[in-house]
This record gives structure tokens, sequence and C-alpha cells, in this order.
């Protein structure tokens, strides 16, 4: 046998990108790999998904002339059901929830669906949809359009999640070099930075694996509980891609790129403060304990990348999206989602098996997600319905009137709760805030394709009957809406919601309640396991590695609250205390 000490020691590339040899080293395959997907599967699930692609389309198209009913606060119980079920079950009744969560999901859905589509009627002489709902008869006077408003939103939700979790699982990445403070923080700031394309989701999977392995024979507890704070969460909160609640911002009508204009000082500040106090307690970590010499499958490349050609689908995700707005005027279909069903039907047809066997892939995730989703979906349609009908009450108003009290409101309930419902929880409670008058009126004026008009004498006619106030919520509306949805307020496209977040956008204090319900609900997720979908993923496959992670109560004891929680407050006091309420 040669002495591996003997055999010529060559310089090893910095990186190598290419498909895996015949056994990538430091990977251990799985006990149970996934099965490889069958080409007659996979064309079946593009068919399906293009057919699903096409519902999505029609039920948006219906949606847009929904009309909000006034619902009675016992049809909000169902949304508080579903959400606390989601939050406690698997603690209390594990076995009997990971048997009947679809049930349980799908069965509270359609309590809400029957109610709508049969029995809640929608307001008399409601202005602009009503005549348009008449026509449709019973069907029409009731609120029905609400639901297929909300599941065309479930779709392109889903197709986002399901898209980015498959490709992203199709890559593979291995680092082969000693674990230093330096190398750590390098990994977890290139994680909050690819969080931003791939969601917290996909770049939580590529690079959990790679850390665990760099750190190997020294990993602590407070190397996984950083990695959930910045990768998992608060990495992820540029884009709408990043996380989940600024992808539903994005489909109401948040342009793609505002969350980042806006709030990238915010992510600077809090990524750079934690992994500052990551760098410390590594340093400290480092000094103490020294990592065992290279052993054999250190050598060769720093990094190497598997699947490179998903990597080029993310970005055709991403592009789809960007341009979904001006390709659907060429050609009316559904671009976004049918490009996200190309390049999932494409990852999965070329991705090499052994890199799904060693990234342990399973569509069990992103299928529970889907089914728990139907129920969120369908049960918050009442609770945002009776948010926007008593947002003004006085409590409400009393309780959430600053961006700071927004900021704190959406964060804890975000902490404990899925964080997307409730990002649409608070965007729904500051949009029925909003001047009826202006929003009548800026509806009626981009509704019609003559206006809105620049001419300043037609302009000044178009607001008459307006107070001062409201006009000038009007005009600012209709600049940012130009800005922003320049095609779609052309041709009188744009969606009641597109335009009351409009009045949001164009008014620069009432920007500030989007940054904040923005950020709460992103950098919130991070106080607890069950905040985010990705911390109890990266907790489970640190745990299956061996590492003993924190139990529930002691992440939060002690991690969230003496670093994290005090780090979101630096971020309140910096940027949003001094906006007082509108």
């Amino acid at each position: 046998m040669t002495d591996a000490a003997a055999l010529p020691k060559k310089p090893a590339p910095l990186m190598h990108l290419g498909h895996p040899e015949s056994h990538i080293p430091f990977f251990d395959p799985p006990d149970t790999p996934s099965p490889a997907p069958k080409p007659r599967a996979v064309a079946l699930f593009a068919i399906a998904g293009t057919v699903v692609a096409f519902l999505g389309m029609t039920l948006e198209h219906l949606g847009e002339h929904a009309v909000t009913p006034d619902i009675s606060w016992p049809w909000v119980l169902p949304f508080v059901v579903m959400l606390a079920c989601i939050a406690t079950m698997p603690f209390i009744a594990k076995h009997f929830w990971e048997h009947y969560y679809p049930h349980v999901a799908i069965g509270l859905a359609l309590v809400i669906v029957i109610y709508y589509v049969f029995f809640q009627r929608v307001p008399e002489g409601d202005v602009l949809a009503q005549g348009q709902l008449a026509e449709t008869g019973f069907f029409g006077e009731r609120a029905g359009l609400s639901i297929a408003k909300s599941f065309a939103e479930y779709i392109s939700f889903i197709f986002l999640l399901g898209s980015l979790y498959t490709i992203s699982g199709g890559i593979l990445i291995s680092v082969r070099r000693k674990a230093t403070p330096a190398v750590n923080t390098g990994l977890l700031l290139t994680g909050a930075i690819i969080a931003n394309v791939f969601g917290t989701t996909g770049a939580a999977m590529l690079l959990i694996r790679p850390f665990l392995r760099i750190n190997k024979g020294h990993i602590r507890p407070y190397h996984i509980v950083f990695f959930i704070f910045i990768v998992a969460n608060v990495g992820g909160s540029q884009t709408p891609i990043g996380d989940p609640p600024l992808f539903l911002g994005y489909l109401k009508g948040v342009p793609f790129w505002w969350v980042l204009e806006h709030c990238w000082p915010m992510w600077l500040v809090t990524v750079g403060a934690l992994i500052a106090v990551f760098f410390v307690f590594d340093m400290l970590a480092h000094r103490k304990e020294e990592r065992a010499p290279h052993d054999e499958d250190d050598w060769g490349p720093a990094v190497s990348i598997f699947g490179l050609g998903n990597l080029l689908l993310v970005f055709a995700v991403l592009a789809g999206i960007l341009l979904h707005d001006q390709l659907v005027h060429v050609v009316a279909i559904p671009w976004r989602e049918l490009v996200m069903v190309g390049a999932v039907t494409i990852s999965l047809l070329t991705t090499p098996r052994r890199i799904h066997v060693e990234n342990v892939f399973n569509f069990a995730p992103i299928k529970e997600v889907a089914l728990l989703f139907i129920g969120i979906f369908a049960t918050m349609v009442p609770a945002l319905n009776y948010l926007s009908m008593n947002a003004k009450d006085g409590a409400v108003a009393q309780m959430l009137s600053t961006p700071g009290q927004f900021y704190y409101s959406s964060g804890s309930l975000s902490a404990v709760l899925d964080n997307a419902p409730t990002y649409l929880t608070f965007l729904e409670t500051e949009l029925g805030k909003l001047p009826p008058a202006a929003v009548k009126r800026t509806m009626e004026l981009v509704k019609d394709p003559t206006k809105p008009s620049s001419d300043p004498e037609v302009m000044k006619r178009d607001l008459e009957g307006l107070s001062p106030e409201e006009a000038v919520y009007v005009s600012d509306a209709l600049e940012a809406l130009k800005k922003y949805h320049k095609e779609r307020v052309q041709t009188g496209a744009l969606t009641n919601e597109q335009i009351k977040i409009g009045l949001l956008l164009g008014n620069e204090s009432l920007n500030w309640y989007i940054v904040a319900i923005s950020l709460g609900s992103v950098f919130f997720g991070a106080m607890t396991y069950i905040g985010n979908g990705p911390n109890f993923m990266v907790k489970s496959i640190a745990e299956n590695a061996g590492v003993k992670c924190p139990s529930f109560f002691g992440y939060v004891l002690m991690y969230s609250v003496p670093i994290l929680l005090p780090v979101l407050i630096i971020v309140w006091a910096i940027f949003l205390a001094g906006h007082a309420h509108h």
C-alpha cells in the first residue's frame, strides 16, 4: 500500500466547479437516500404545474374584482386555531400532528371556503367592483372572489418556495479548510448574502453541512444558533425571494427592489452586529481549543461546487419574477410561474443523483409546507378582512400607531407564529387606516385608462372634493404608482391592493410602516425555533450530525434574549424610534 505521505503534493486550486466524482470527500451517504425521480413523474409534474399556473392566473384575474366583506370576529378563530396548531401541536401531540396535519389544514380551509362562496355576502353599493360583481349573479353577490384572490397568491407563493427548495437541493457545496473564526465568519456572511437569492431555506440547506463539516470536532451550540440567526433569518431580509413574507408583500404590490432600497442600512447593522458577536465567541473558543490536524479528506480545493447548472436555474427564476409584468403585456400567460415549473423540471432531469443523495434531498418538507399553507391562506382571509374593516377602531389605532409599534408587534407574533401571515396581518391593518376618500379617488383615477393626467389643471379637477391632506395622499400615490408600475398604470391593470399599497409607497412617513413590518416579520423569526421554517430544519440536521443543540427554552433564554433581542432593539432605536404616528 502506498503511503499517502509519500505522494507528491500538488497545489490545490482555490475553487473547483463541476460534477461530482464517484465519491465526494467528507460526505457520508445517508442511510436512506431519496429515490431518484422518474422521467415520467417529472413530465407529469411539468404538465400539472403548467395547468396550476394557468389556474393561478385565472384566480388572480377573478380576485382583482374582490370586494372586502364586513366579516364578524368569530370567523377569525379558524386562523387563530391554524396558527396555534402549527406552533404547539408538534410538541403536545407530535404523533397525531404527523398523521393528521393535512386533515386539520384542509378541514379548516374548507370551512372558510364554503362560508365565503355560499353564504358571506359583499356589501351592497360598494364602489367600483360592485357593478362587475353583480353581473355574476349568486356568486358575485357572495365573497368567494376574496378566496380566489388568496388562492392565486398561494399558488405563486408555493411555486416560489418549491422551485427554490428543489433547485437549491441540486447544488452541493463542500469546503476543505480548517475552521478559524475568520473562515466561519466569512461563511456566515456569504450565507447572509446568498439568502436573498436562494431564499433563507435554500441558503441554509446549502451551507449547513459544509459549516458542520469544517467545524467537526469542536462544533458548539453557538455555531448552530448564530447560523440560524444570520443565514436562516436576518440575511434574507432584502428581496422578495429572501423570505416568504417579503414575497407576499411583492404579490400585494410592494416593488421587487423597494425593500433593498429602504432596508439595507438595517441589514448592515443587524448582520454586522451579529457577525461581530459571533467572531468574539468563536475567537475565545478557538483560543481554548485547537482543532485536530487535517485528516486525509482535508486535501483538495478549498471550495467545490457541484451542480453548477442549478445556479443558472436560480437566476432564471429571478429573471422570471423580474420580467413577469413586462412579458405578461406581450403575451398574457403566467410567465413567472411557468419559468419556475420549467426550472424545476430541468433541475430534476439533469441533477446527478449523488448530489441529491449527499444533500439528503427529499420532497417531504415542501409537501408539508404546501399542505399547511392551504389552511393558512384560506383561514387568514376573514382575519385580513376583519382587520381591514376595523383598523380604525380606537383600541387597534392606539396599539398600532407608530412604526415602532408595528415593528415590535409583527416581530412578537413572528417569533412564535409563521411570519408570512403575520406580515400580511399587519400590512392589512395599516392599509385599513388609509383615508377612505383618498383610496376611493385613487382607484377611480387609476382604473380609468384616460387618467391620471399630468396636466395641472386636469389634476386639480380630479382632486376636487378632497381635503388638502387627502389630495396630497392621492397625488403622491399616483406618482408612486407611475414610478413603480408604469405599464400597469398605462393599461389600467392595477389591482385594488396594488393601488392601496401605492398610497403607502407615495407617502414618505407611511414608507416606514412597510419598513417596520418587513423588518419585524423577518428579523424576529430568529427568536425561536418555530419562528421560521429553516430554523427547525437546521437544528434537525445538526442534531443528526451529533451536535448538541440548545433546547427550545435554552435557545431563547441563553441566546435570543441576551444576544439577538438587544441587536433588534438597537435597530429600532437607530432607525424607527424617531418616527411618530401618522
